[in-house]
């Protein structure tokens, strides 16, 4: 499993493209910010059994990250231990830390209220900063990270390379 996190506008979507290309695998998407409980539980099951597959986004990793600015739905110490369901070594962790031009604004997206994309535009360093954060502590559990920070294409065909050996 392969599991592309970051910051709105970072590159994820294009990397889950180049990926998926080089990988010949599926592409699965977020759905956005959760609204209740039980997405989130729903949410890390699905992704826990994803194997083979490229995720646009874990919902529980996100959550860790944009709860701090809104009213969180679990307590962090319960999405750590979600989190700590996914220490397998056939789960890999791409972190986009670039902001790439994307061809789509957040705006297009059904699932972002304004309401959260005023938060988005507002918070945008905090943002980048709890990630930091959040990304440092799944790498000290254990969690394979490979951090993404120049032009996809060039740290994808390397990484890549010593990832499928």
């Amino acid at each position: 499993m392969i599991v592309v996190e970051g910051a709105n506008r970072t590159g994820k979507s294009t990397l889950c493209r180049s990926l998926s290309e080089l990988l010949h695998a599926k592409i699965r998407h977020g759905v956005g910010p959760p609204r209740t409980v039980l997405e989130i539980v729903e949410a890390h099951e699905a992704e826990y059994l994803c194997y083979g597959d490229i995720l646009d986004r874990s919902m529980v990793i996100s959550e860790l990250v944009y709860a701090k600015f809104r009213q969180p739905l679990l307590d962090e110490p319960v999405l750590w231990k979600m989190i700590e369901d996914y220490l397998d070594p056939r789960w890999v962790l791409f972190y986009c830390t670039a902001v790439f031009k994307s061809q789509h604004d957040d705006e297009s997206k059904w699932y972002n209220s304004k309401a959260h994309l005023k938060m988005i535009r507002d918070e945008r360093a905090k943002i980048f900063e709890r990630y930091e954060l959040v990304i440092e502590r799944c790498e000290s559990i254990g969690l394979v990270v490979i951090r993404v920070t120049s032009p996809v294409e060039d740290k994808l065909t390397k990484e890549t390379e010593l990832w499928t050996g």
